[in-house]
């Protein structure tokens, strides 16, 4: 009997060393049996585990909110109003507050699985540069937290050509923000099939981040990205350059109209002749010589701002 008690002595003490292994569940078959006995009377192993589960619920809560109030902060920067008419309206409508019931209905918030006006207030209590109205209802941008930039926005945009297509807004502001705080991605659309253009343009925050982005890319494949079998290369430069580049583009072809007009104007019947020799399909399928010369990327760039 004295033999049996000594045993129910030490029980406890054994109980206690099973404890330690539930740190490391799962490391060895013999401590799966160890986490699960003391969770018969709901302690131990089993309110740990529901623990664990709840801080990383709250990581994903915390990621979630971040990400609308960057969206947020995005809708009421300058960079976006520079360009949204909408957004601008209806700001300028509701004198600086936009109901959250209509941002809302915005697609890309939609797409983050934005549903509950309660989600916009969590995000909203983040972000330094957005107050909300008394009873929750509306937002507006605190303009003497973030008041408006007054810096010429080009000076600080580059022109991308190259990057793959199925890259989003998401994934180009990523790739570009190794080289500074990215401000705004404007990718381009064709308006009968909405697939890429296959250039975008990208703003910085800074003119120098801008710089070192388009010096250290351009002629360049990332590494990061997959190959190409073309052996093409990423084509960036400042967004300067892309306008005078398009403006002279623009000035040959005014050039060009302007030549083929004092060309057909001496004659009709001289005009009459000299089209009857060249045939149909021909003249249809003819370009002028200065055109020819004109890298392809202008003319597609120039044909989705004209």
């Amino acid at each position: 009997m004295g033999k049996r008690r000594r045993r129910k002595k030490d029980a406890p003490a054994e109980n206690a060393g099973a404890a330690q292994p539930i740190a490391t569940a799962g490391a060895a078959p013999s401590a799966e049996p160890l986490i699960k006995k003391p969770a018969k009377d709901g302690k131990g192993g089993g309110k740990k585990g529901k623990g664990k589960g709840r801080k990383e619920e709250k990581k994903d809560e915390v990621a979630f909110a971040e990400r609308v109030r960057r969206q947020l902060d995005f809708y009421f920067s300058d960079a976006n109003l520079r360009r949204d008419k909408f957004m601008r309206a209806t700001v300028d409508a509701g004198e600086g507050f936009v109901e959250l019931a209509t941002l809302l209905t915005f697609n890309r918030l939609k797409a983050m699985k934005v549903t509950e006006a309660s989600q916009l207030v969590e995000a909203i209590k983040k972000s330094e540069m957005l107050e909300l109205n008394e009873d929750g209802t509306k937002v507006r941008r605190d303009f003497a937290k973030a008041p408006k930039e007054e810096m010429d926005p080009v000076a600080r945009t580059i022109y991308v050509e190259g990057l793959p297509l199925a890259f989003g807004i998401d994934e180009i502001a990523k790739f570009f923000a190794y080289y500074g705080h990215v401000k705004l991605v404007e990718l381009p659309h064709h308006r009968e099939t909405g697939e890429p253009r296959g250039f975008c343009f990208v703003e910085f925050a800074l003119e120098k981040e801008a710089a070192a982005a388009a010096d250290a890319t351009d002629g360049t494949w990332p590494t990061s990205l997959q190959d190409r079998h073309d052996g093409k290369t990423l084509r960036v430069m400042s967004k300067q350059r892309w306008l005078k580049h398009t403006q002279d583009y623009r000035d040959l072809q005014v050039k060009s109209r302007g030549s083929k007009v004092a060309e057909t104007a001496p004659t009709e019947s001289a005009s009459n002749s000299a089209s009857s020799s060249v045939p149909e399909t021909e003249k249809s399928t003819q370009e002028p010589a200065w055109l020819a010369a004109v890298p392809a990327h202008l003319r597609e760039a120039v044909a989705a701002v004209a």
